[in-house]
């Protein structure tokens, strides 16, 4: 999957140059304001948003199918997330910008925590999504 590519058009490469230099930005490729960096997030959690309700609308996906995922697909999800949290957070070390599958495991927790009490072994077996159902309608 190709990474979306963000810029300005040519006509406005003077002024650009001239505002980085003004703020202090001299390097192309790692320059970006307070402000880009809030809405670049604002961003990924609004279309994030859209594009789990439209799932769940779908009917796509479910509460149930996000808490079975197998652990060699949420091992998959956390690499994607770990490449981009690298990129996007170069200058911290390591250990402040690591993911994992127990750090995702601990967001489900907390999200699904609003509207079940769900035990931390239902994070840790492997289920599928009938059997999960089972389980979590039973507690319900």
């Amino acid at each position: 999957m190709a990474e979306p590519c963000k810029g300005y058009y040519k006509s406005e490469d003077e002024l650009v140059s001239q505002i980085k230099r003004a703020v202090g930005g001299t390097d192309e490729k790692r320059f970006k304001t307070i402000e880009c960096s809030i809405m670049d997030v604002a961003d990924d959690i609004a279309y994030s948003t859209y594009d789990i309700e439209d799932a769940f609308a779908a009917v796509f996906l479910n509460p149930i199918s996000i808490l079975s995922v197998s652990d060699r697909e949420k091992t998959q999800i956390a690499l994607r997330i770990q490449k981009k949290i690298d990129i996007e957070f170069s200058e911290l070390d390591l250990n402040e910008r690591s993911f994992s599958v127990d750090l995702m495991n601990e967001g489900l927790q907390s999200i699904f925590a609003t509207v079940l009490e769900i035990p931390q072994t239902v994070f840790t077996q492997k289920w599928s999504a009938q059997s999960l159902g089972a389980a979590v309608g039973g507690d319900v």
